[in-house]
């Protein structure tokens, strides 16, 4: 490794210390409800992609999402949930298909 290459990771992990904790604080905050910042830019984005029918489909277990996700990192691609029952087809296509 040259002295550019380790100035670039030095950075890269003062960046990354530094802004972790206000961070989390945000997504906290943002989880629990107490800010609504994006909801104005997804009520925009809902209204030009003519969103109108939400699933509204609760939420996926902890057990079930772990599940998922080693079936689908291990490639086995064992489906522990019921299809369009339990995920929505954008929720499949984004979280799932990437």
């Amino acid at each position: 490794m040259n002295w550019n290459n380790l100035l670039q990771c030095a950075v890269y992990m003062g960046v990354l210390l530094i802004l972790a904790q206000p961070l989390g604080i945000y997504m906290a905050e943002v989880y629990e409800g107490r800010i609504q910042f994006m909801a104005f830019f997804e009520k925009m984005i809902y209204h030009f992609a003519k969103v109108n029918n939400p699933m509204k489909l609760p939420g996926v277990s902890p057990n079930s999402s772990f599940n998922t996700a080693v079936s689908f990192a291990s490639n086995t691609n064992w489906q522990g949930y019921g299809g369009e029952t339990t995920m929505s087809y954008l929720t499949q296509m984004l979280g799932l298909g990437v």
